[in-house]
């Protein structure tokens, strides 16, 4: 079928003037079946070629790669052999002699063959292209504003030329397919007026397409995505069709589609459950590592235990085939899931410690991406607010001058801003602890803005934006009253039955904190505490093991505090933090040895033992002027990527400690293990300065 097409579409561009006039060399070109045979056609009629018969050869060419799986293709052998070479010189000569559609087909096809934006044929393609960009048909603009995003051409002025063009024929364009593709290509550039009318045109289209084209309200989705706009009505008419389409979509399309539902925290529980049967019925059929990566991403966090463990078994057979990116790939998911299959976790890491060097560069690209945000931060606006806010909250980077550009242009835009997007936007600031006048004013003015619209929020979606709040000590009433009530809690349990487990799992514990923050700050409020027995399901459930400088630290502690029974290890407090090391000082600075043994026990494994079933501590009576004394080791996690900060969890937690009396002694990792403290008599003497020269002072 695919043939016959391609050999009408070449029979189109031929200029056929009956049986005297017949055309050889198409007709050689229309019976070729590879690469081969086509660039055979090539060299033996070099002297012949017109212009309809290097389009033909070219088009041909990508159709053959396009035909094949992923990981057959051999563009690199296509782009090197010498007749391809012969192809793109007749091109680049026969320009003027093209139309308007063979000039566009001709820039997707050879960008597709691996052909550079700089070349001189793309360059000169390119610039033909702009002179007759008002009189393409509407199938080549939506083709050619592909190519300039190909091209990374999306701000370019020729797209604000194609965004005017849209504008002005928008009324006439009846396919659903070019629109939803210009749509996607123009959504950096669409004003709030195009935007509404590009969506009333698609929502139009839409009711008339063929449903089994799910391409078109895929991407209508992803336009809402781009331009972080949730009409919710449009949404849901996209959700109906791709929901008919779940059957005959590939793993690839389903976590694409998965992917922008989560970004416009769409939750529809019966894609997800068509979604989760569908990547079942894959399992079977992926097999190479590039299918299998995709499904393994893609079905993992939602599976059941007995098919999760089916897929890592699968991952650990294949995983000497994983390419770097693959792997990276799966360390992600393996992470996502919290994987406890240590075969399979120390396989994929001994892949990405192989490939320490690739991963290198990509971590010089963030740097080099950060700097360039950097020098384009007044060019920060509305609409890519909430994309830099996630892109700052991902990669854990602190920036202030990015952050503070952030809050510039939302408390300026507020109102442009959906109130679903204030959680992303307001995440890094919380996340990365980022405090400022001008952060201190854009949680005021988030709230203020949501307040009205905090019914319409998915109760998920309201419980995380509550975390993010509490753990930048920020504590509207509203929200919380929202929240803790029965109806609330009654529907964000039938919500969560209808979630992947990770995420049902991620959100629950959410919640408990969010309830532990407010029964602690905010007392006046008269929440319960009602996560006592959750708490304590966790730590049955839970493994606790120390790490090496634990250890250390632990034996260490005895000395400085001249005993082990002067201090304990893994302590569990009221609302269940488990410090690292606790120790009591008299009023006179002075260890005091426990009663008791330590409830939790650090063995010469490092495992962390429980004495008894844990339950909620209740904190003995001190002697008088005495004072708990909490030591923590914060490891890299506790701070920022790119510098020293302290992130917003930890200080969350430090505040907590307080207010439950304890004085709190942070060993940062970056100090334990620095030169300056290199021998036991270095580390001992820091950890006496800590505990007694520090506390006392405090």
């Amino acid at each position: 079928m695919f043939r016959l097409h391609l050999a009408s579409a070449c029979v189109r561009r031929s200029v056929y003037s009956g049986p005297g006039n017949r055309d050889l060399v198409l007709d050689q070109l229309k019976v070729c079946f590879s690469e081969d045979q086509v660039f055979e056609v090539v060299g033996r009629n070099k002297a012949k070629l017109a212009v309809n018969h290097v389009g033909c050869a070219v088009g041909m060419l990508w159709q053959f790669q396009k035909e094949k799986p992923q990981l057959l293709r051999t563009v690199g052998a296509v782009k090197s052999h010498p007749q391809f070479l012969t192809l793109r010189v007749l091109a680049e000569n026969k320009i003027s002699l093209m139309d308007d559609c063979l000039l566009v087909d001709m820039l997707y096809d050879v960008l597709r063959l691996n052909v550079e934006p700089h070349d001189s044929l793309v360059q000169h393609l390119v610039s033909e292209a702009s002179v007759r960009l008002d009189s393409f048909p509407l199938s080549s603009l939506s083709k050619f504003a592909i190519c300039l995003n190909d091209q990374q051409l999306q701000l370019s002025p020729l797209m604000g030329r194609i965004t005017d063009i849209l504008s002005r024929k928008l009324s006439t364009i009846n396919d659903a397919r070019i629109l939803t593709v210009l749509m996607i290509s123009v959504s950096p550039m669409v004003s709030p007026r195009l935007r509404d009318r590009l969506l009333d045109r698609a929502d139009h289209l839409l009711d008339s397409m063929d449903p089994v084209k799910y391409n078109n309200p895929r991407r209508v989705v992803q336009f809402l995505r781009n331009i972080r706009f949730g009409r919710r009505p449009l949404l849901e008419k996209c959700n109906r069709i791709l929901l008919r389409s779940v059957p005959r979509m590939d793993a690839e399309n389903l976590s694409i589609i998965m992917g922008l539902y989560q970004s416009l925290q769409f939750n529809n529980c019966e894609f997800r459950l068509a979604a989760k049967q569908r990547l079942t019925e894959l399992i079977d059929s992926s097999t190479d590592p590039a299918a299998f990566t995709k499904l393994f991403v893609a079905l993992c966090p939602m599976a059941s235990a007995e098919i999760r463990e089916w897929l890592e078994s699968t991952a650990l057979l294949l995983a000497d085939e994983f390419n770097p990116q693959q792997a990276l790939i799966l360390a992600e998911g393996l992470e996502e899931i919290q994987c406890r299959n240590l075969n399979l976790i120390n396989k994929i890491a001994s892949i990405i410690q192989k490939n320490l060097r690739v991963y290198k560069s990509m971590e010089t690209l963030l740097e080099h991406t950060m700097a360039t945000l950097q020098r384009m931060t007044a060019q920060v606006s509305w609409s890519s607010v909430p994309d830099l806010a996630h892109l700052l909250t991902k990669t854990n980077h602190l920036c202030a001058p990015l952050l503070d550009r952030i809050a510039t242009v939302t408390l300026k835009d507020i109102d442009k801003i959906h109130p679903s997007a204030t959680y992303a936007t307001l995440l890094p600031f919380a996340v990365l602890n980022y405090d400022s006048p001008t952060a201190d004013e854009l949680f005021d003015v988030c709230i203020e803005h949501l307040k009205p619209h905090i019914r319409s929020f998915d109760p998920h979606m309201l419980v995380l934006l509550a975390y993010a709040l509490v753990v930048a000590d920020c504590f509207p009433e509203e929200v919380f009253r929202e929240i803790f009530n029965v109806d609330f809690l009654a529907k964000l349990d039938a919500h969560l039955e209808t979630m992947p487990d990770l995420l049902n799992m991620r959100i629950r514990l959410r919640l408990m904190e969010v309830n532990r923050a407010v029964c602690l700050e905010c007392p006046e409020y008269q929440v319960p505490w009602f996560h006592a027995r959750y708490c304590q399901q966790l730590q049955k459930k839970g493994s606790f093991s120390s790490s090496l400088v634990q250890k250390q630290i632990h034996k260490i502690l005895a000395e400085v505090l001249g005993g082990a029974d002067r201090a304990r290890a893994s302590v569990l407090t009221p609302y269940f933090y488990t410090i690292d090391f606790e120790c009591v000082l008299d009023r006179y600075n002075r260890p005091v040895a426990y009663s008791e043994p330590n409830s939790l026990q650090i063995t010469d494994g490092g495992k962390v033992q429980w004495r008894a079933e844990p339950t909620e501590t209740v904190m003995n009576e001190l002697p008088p002027g005495a004072q708990r004394v909490a030591v923590d080791f914060l490891d890299s996690k506790a701070f920022c990527k790119n510098s020293r900060h302290m992130k917003g969890e930890t200080g969350m937690r430090k505040r907590h400690l307080e207010i439950m009396g304890y004085r709190v002694v942070q060993i940062p990792h970056y100090e334990w293990n620095s030169m300056e403290l290199s021998t036991q008599d270095a580390w001992v003497g820091y950890l006496k300065k800590k505990i007694f020269t520090e506390v006392s002072s405090s």
